[in-house]
């Protein structure tokens, strides 16, 4: 996929509105599909988990056709190992990667700006495709004849840019507005279950949110997994256990009957 057509891709901005318009969508024809719209749980794993927050946290990004006098909040949160924090998890830090050019490959620092778009924002926004921004390194090494081994280091710290190109389809001040560690605030969440698992490759952005969450005075119940990965709610191990602790929270909330 080229830039131009990167460009004009849905964004991750835009799952945020469909999410908030599907829960206004739920609560406006509550009557025809028989459901309370008092009583609306969103729910999601990783990236949908986080989606399931937004919908209740976000207010930048609404979609131009929505009713905004339905409300677009859910009742409740049932969160499984939700990425939290986007924009730490998937972009690259400016001062991480001028710390790492400095030590690793100096005659790079002066060509930053021929890979990355404004070197003095938070976030660095690559300018192209990571494995073109690599045959550039390659092109400007032999151009300006650098140590081969100084190119080979340099390309590896493009490595820091994923392979998805997240930085060119998700704008950093999307991602931003996308935080829920950055826009959460104590006004106080709806009844909240968050699941994740101890072996989570996410586990310390999930473990920062929560400390933040609670710092803020956030009240939700969380229920940690020793041994569980990203997904464990779907491995042998921890398919009933976690099935229970949902049932369990939405009993608690009157959400289904008692046992």
């Amino acid at each position: 996929m080229s830039l131009k057509e990167i460009a004009k891709a849905p964004k991750p901005r835009n799952q945020v509105e469909d999410t908030k318009s599907v829960i206004r969508w739920l609560r406006t024809n509550a009557r025809k599909l028989g459901i309370d719209p008092q009583r609306i749980v969103a729910t999601g794993t990783s990236g949908g988990g986080d989606l399931a927050l937004l919908s209740y946290l976000n207010t930048a990004f609404e979609d131009p056709q929505d009713d905004r006098s339905v409300s677009h909040r859910p009742n409740a949160l049932v969160l499984y190992c939700p990425a939290f924090d986007g924009i730490n998890i998937w972009f690259v830090k400016t001062e991480s990667l001028l710390q790492k050019t400095k030590a690793d490959a100096p005659s790079f620092v002066a060509l930053l700006p021929k890979f990355v778009k404004d070197i003095t924002s938070e976030y660095a926004t690559p300018l192209d495709h990571r494995a073109d921004l690599i045959q550039l390194a390659a092109k400007l090494g032999t151009e300006k004849g650098l140590d081969e081994s100084e190119v080979k280091r340099f390309q590896q710290i493009l490595n820091m840019f994923n392979q998805r190109d997240w930085q060119l389809l998700h704008p950093a001040e999307d991602a931003l507005k996308m935080s829920a560690f950055r826009i959460l605030t104590k006004e106080p969440l709806p009844p909240t279950l968050i699941m994740f698992g101890k072996r989570d490759h996410l586990y310390e952005h999930q473990k920062a949110f929560v400390e933040r969450a609670r710092s803020l005075g956030q009240k939700f119940k969380l229920k940690i997994y020793a041994g569980g990965g990203h997904s464990f709610m779907i491995q042998p191990a921890f398919m009933k256990p976690s099935t229970r602790e949902v049932e369990t929270f939405l009993r608690s909330i009157d959400y289904i009957d008692q046992e």
